[in-house]
C-alpha cells in the first residue's frame, strides 16, 4: 500500500523538516513527501528530482530512483512492492499492538543494524516524526563503521 500524506499537508511539511534535520548529512534535501508506509518508511523527492527512500528500521536513507519515471517503474516491480508494503510484518505488528494510531507507525525498537530482529518481540509504535529523528541521529553516529563494531550511541 502506498500512503501519500495528501490529507495531512502540515504533517508532510513536518516530515520534510524532520528529514532535513535528521538525515541532511546524507546529502538528502527533501522537497516533497511522496508516500509513507506502516513502518515509517518515507519515499520523498529531493530538490534535484531524485527519489529517496528513508528506511528507519535499516538506518538507511538513499536514492532509489533518478526521477519520477524511474519511480513509476519501481512501483510496478513486485519485489519492490513486497519490500515497501512489508505486509507480513504489518500483520504481525497489528496482531500484537493493534493500530499504531494517527500519525504514528510501527517500528523496530532496536534497528536491524544494531542487532534488532524483524519479529514481534522487537515491534513497537512511535510517531513518524520521532522515528525519523531517532533513526537519522543513530545512523549518523554509526555511518561508515564496519560490521561488528562496538558503538556507544549518544542521545542529546
Amino acid at each position: 500500500m502506498i500512503v501519500a500524506p495528501d490529507n495531512y499537508p502540515d504533517e508532510a511539511k513536518s516530515l520534510i523538516e524532520g528529514i532535513r534535520h535528521a538525515w541532511g548529512w546524507t546529502g538528502a534535501i527533501p522537497q516533497e513527501v511522496i508516500a509513507t508506509n506502516a513502518f515509517g518508511n518515507v519515499l520523498f523527492a529531493g530538490t534535484d528530482a531524485r527519489v529517496w527512500r528513508l528506511s528507519p528500521e535499516e538506518l538507511d536513507c538513499s536514492v532509489i530512483a533518478q526521477n519520477r519515471d524511474e519511480l513509476q517503474q519501481l512501483l510496478r516491480d513486485a519485489d519492490f512492492l513486497l519490500d515497501w508494503e512489508m505486509e507480513v510484518l504489518v500483520l504481525e505488528a497489528h496482531a500484537k499492538l493493534g493500530s499504531p494510531g494517527d500519525r504514528r507507525c510501527y517500528c523496530l525498537k532496536t534497528p536491524a543494524p544494531l542487532g534488532g530482529a524483524y519479529d514481534a518481540s522487537n515491534f513497537g509504535t512511535i510517531s513518524i516524526a520521532e522515528l525519523i529523528g531517532f533513526s537519522g541521529h543513530v545512523a549518523e553516529q554509526i555511518a561508515g563503521l564496519p560490521d561488528g563494531s562496538q558503538v556507544e550511541i549518544v542521545f542529546e
